[in-house]
């Protein structure tokens, strides 16, 4: 018989504000569950600061404190998402390079768009100084949700080519949270609030 993976789950907050009732509820649901799955489970923090506009250390340093009063203790080191950028960078431009492409559309020319309308794809816009978006696969991603079972979305239709670095160069939360670039490692069990449950197949592709 072959060793079974370890379990590790993780709670992921982004600073740019003190723990709230919200993250504070996933958090606590986070720890139970991922603790209650087996004696030898992590479960890690991983501080989600990739936007230094509105993230801020103070906010880290509470958010960490609070947990820590409140018994939530994690195992291992915090990761903090800011300190990865070379990660993210080595991603963007060696591995998905193919994939992504510049956009200069504003939220007014978008406006009335459920999903985006591929107006850049085709113009070979410089990268620099401009938003970058990646396409996204069309076609379905399955994946099994511990609570909710064996959900199925189409990333392309449902959210299309997103957004995956801003103009000022920081890269958005939905490109940096994929869960096997993020740590290094695969997640066996990777626990979501209802806010940000809509992105897991974008972040799992």
């Amino acid at each position: 018989m072959g060793t079974k993976p370890q379990i590790i789950g993780r709670f992921a907050p982004s600073p740019t504000g003190h723990l709230h009732f919200g993250s504070l509820t996933t958090a606590v649901a986070s720890y139970c569950h991922i603790k209650s799955l087996s004696k030898n489970s992590k479960w890690l923090v991983r501080i989600e600061d990739t936007d230094t506009q509105r993230c801020k250390a103070e906010f880290s340093e509470s958010i960490l404190q609070d947990l820590g009063n409140l018994g939530l203790h994690w195992d291992g080191e915090v990761v903090y998402q800011s300190q990865h950028t070379a990660m993210y960078e080595e991603l963007l431009y060696h591995v998905f390079q193919d994939k992504v492409y510049a956009c200069q559309c504003s939220r007014k020319d978008l406006q009335g768009y459920a999903i985006y309308p591929r107006y850049c794809l085709d113009k070979m816009l410089d990268w620099h100084n401009h938003k970058l978006r990646i396409q996204l696969p069309d076609e379905t991603i399955e994946f099994n949700d511990g609570i909710l079972g064996v959900q199925r979305q189409n990333p392309q239709k449902t959210l299309g080519d997103m957004v995956i670095c801003r103009a000022d160069d920081i890269f958005n939360y939905i490109f940096a949270v994929n869960p096997y670039y993020a740590w290094g490692r695969y997640f066996a069990d990777d626990f979501r609030s209802n806010c940000h449950y809509g992105y897991a197949p974008h972040a799992t592709n």
